[in-house]
This record gives structure tokens, C-alpha cells and sequence, in this order.
């Protein structure tokens, strides 16, 4: 969901500030950020969600093209927040539909925050940076080729499983599946076992493809990354380590 070919295409047409800063620049600040969104308190929590927010804004974004990882990590936040209130037993409970804990609501507050935070973080680094971009920031910083070409070998197949799995669910509708709750559950249940058979099917006939064709790793060729010059130094040290030093600091 946080990969599309929407968001691909918002990334390559993003006429933001962000789309300008250098990929490793980005990518760099993306993963302190993820790992101080892990620490950071319920208090912090609410201010790093502003902070967030207000990048989100500056990335000139369209939130019709990302409303549905939004109001997914809305939705699995609420769930977990309410999941929290109730398993984190301390205090007196609250009788209501379930038992609820006053005492879990900064924890289950702050465990809902997060998955926003962390999706929102996420949306602004792909929506302002292109797939070539992120894979060459990722070679640029040595990782593995092996990993980086994996990376996009799974890239490509999620949008081709994902055809797979609308043709069969569509097949399925039509043949009277999910007319109600039962038959929706068996007809989601067929359609996981009809994903994993193709999915594997289609890896099989991928690896013959490349084999046939000579394939010796050499898949992804990266694109030249300019180096890193004092205002992304300044970036990455100010909007990066700093807050991830602080959070370790500061909140063990």
C-alpha cells in the first residue's frame, strides 16, 4: 500500500522542496526518524506527529493519493490502541462493551501514534523520492547488491500478484463468491491459497527467464548519487542524529 505505482509516479512529478535534497541525504533521516518514532514517549509522540505533519505539508503531497495507507495506519493504530486499553491491566478497569484500563491510556495513546507516524514518515520519503533514487541511495551507502536487486525483483512482482488477485477475486464475485459472511470467508480463503500458487509460479518462471537470458547479477545498474555537501551534512546532523542521540538518551 505504501508502495504504488501512484505514489512512484507522485515521486518522479513532486515538485516539493524534498524532491531536490539528495536521496542518501533523505534516506538517512528517514531511518533515525523510524527509530526515534520507536522511542520517543507519548508526549514527545504528539510533537513528533506535528513535526511530521508539517513535513508532510511541505512535501506538497496529494492526499487523495495516499488517503489509503493514511486511513490504513488510522485504522490499525485505533485497533491497537483499543487493544492496549484493554490487555494492559493495570488499575481499575471500566466496565464497558470490554473491560478498559484508564491507568494503559499514555501507552495505548502513544502505541496508536506511532503506527501513524511511522506511515506518515515513510509516505514522505516515497512520495519525494523515485524507486532508481532510493536503490541508488541504498548502493551509495553499501549495501549488499544482492539485497538491493531483491528489493526490486519483489518491487515489480507486488504489482503483478496484485493483478493476479483482483482477476481471481473478480472470477470469484462473479461466480456468486462473497455474497455473504460465510462465503466470504471461504472465498477469501481460496483466494490467499490462488495469490501464494501464482506467486510461486510466477518466481519459477522468472527464474528460468533470467537464467535463459544469461543473468549473472547485474539486474540494477545504479544512477549517479552527488555527493553530499555541507547543508546535507548539516540536514542529516540536525533532523537526524540529534533527535536520535536525544531519544536514546533521554528515553531508555
Amino acid at each position: 500500500m505504501v508502495l504504488s505505482p501512484e505514489l512512484e509516479y507522485l515521486a518522479y512529478t513532486n515538485k516539493s522542496i524534498l524532491r531536490k535534497v539528495n536521496p542518501v541525504t533523505k534516506l538517512l533521516i528517514l531511518l533515525c526518524l523510524l527509530f526515534v518514532n520507536l522511542k520517543v514517549t507519548v508526549f514527545f509522540q504528539i510533537f513528533f506527529l506535528m513535526a511530521i505533519t508539517g513535513l508532510f505539508l511541505l512535501s506538497k503531497i496529494s492526499f487523495s493519493a495516499v488517503r489509503r495507507p493514511v486511513f490504513a495506519a488510522i485504522f490499525v493504530g485505533t485497533v491497537l490502541f483499543i487493544a492496549k486499553l484493554h490487555f494492559f491491566r493495570s488499575g481499575t478497569p471500566v466496565r464497558f462493551v470490554i473491560d478498559f484500563y484508564p491507568e494503559a491510556l499514555s501507552v495505548a495513546t502513544n502505541a496508536g501514534l506511532k503506527v501513524l507516524c511511522g506511515v506518515l514518515t515513510i509516505l514522505i520519503f516515497v512520495s519525494t523520492t523515485p524507486l532508481n533514487e532510493m536503490l541508488s541511495a541504498l548502493a551509495a551507502l553499501k549495501l549488499p547488491k544482492t539485497l538491493i536487486e531483491i528489493f526490486l525483483v519483489v518491487y515489480k512482482y507486488i504489482f503483478i500478484i496484485n493483478d493476479e488477485g483482483i482477476r481471481a477475486k473478480n472470477a470469484q464475485t462473479l461466480r456468486l463468491g462473497y455474497r455473504d459472511f460465510l462465503s466470504s470467508i471461504e472465498s477469501f480463503g481460496n483466494l490467499a491459497g490462488i495469490i501464494i500458487t501464482r506467486g510461486a509460479s510466477k518466481g519459477s518462471s522468472m527464474v528460468d527467464a533470467m537464467q535463459v537470458r544469461g543473468y549473472r547479477g547485474d539486474i540494477f545498474f545504479p544512477s549517479s548519487i552527488k555527493r553530499l555537501f555541507f547543508l546535507d551534512y548539516l540536514m542529516i546532523t540536525v533532523l537526524g542524529f540529534i533527535p536520535l542521540i536525544l531519544s536514546l538518551l533521554w528515553m531508555p
